[in-house]
């Protein structure tokens, strides 16, 4: 996390550096909490390298990460890389209610939308590590498109308040 943040410079704004570092450091703790939810069959690295379009539908490749875990984190994922900020801050909200509203159609009883977006605000930490991982790592994703993508989940985090929701 430092090498991905020291890589990334200004397009961490200072306010990050202690909670992104609080973050790896209890990294266990906090995916333990993230974990805690019904899980699901998520994709888990729902960047826009991973969509593709074909007659009109769209879907995602790149499926080795594949796990169990709660599919509002493909949502947060997704979001956090794949709009730009100000469409993010537009749909984001109406599309995880839209989500709900999908849940609820399909007989997912229990749902708690408050919660549920809750959880959409903490998870969207691990697409801003994996971005960083990425740039400390290198040579992973074209230099351009990883430093869009950090600007991007940075922007979601900061708006979001997501590292408030966290238990570090």
């Amino acid at each position: 996390m430092k090498r991905g943040i020291n890589k990334a410079g200004e397009l961490i704004s200072d306010k990050l550096h202690i909670p992104a570092i609080k973050y790896a450091r209890q990294r266990r703790k906090v995916m333990h909490f993230l974990a805690q939810a019904p899980p699901s069959i998520v994709h888990h690295d729902c960047h826009p390298g991973n969509l593709f379009w074909h007659d009109g539908e769209s879907g995602l490749l790149d499926w080795q990460m594949v796990r169990t875990g709660e599919g509002i984190s493909d949502i947060a994922y997704l979001l956090a890389t794949s709009l730009i900020p100000e469409d993010r801050k537009t749909f984001e909200y109406p599309l995880i209610d839209f989500y709900i509203e999908s849940l609820s159609r399909k007989g997912i009883a229990d749902l708690n939308p408050e919660k549920i977006r809750q959880r959409y605000r903490a998870h969207l930490i691990y697409p801003f590590e994996a971005m960083l991982i990425t740039l400390a790592i290198g040579d992973i994703l074209d230099i351009t498109a990883n430093k869009t993508l950090i600007k991007r989940t940075v922007s979601a985090i900061e708006d979001n308040h997501s590292f408030s929701e966290l238990p570090i």
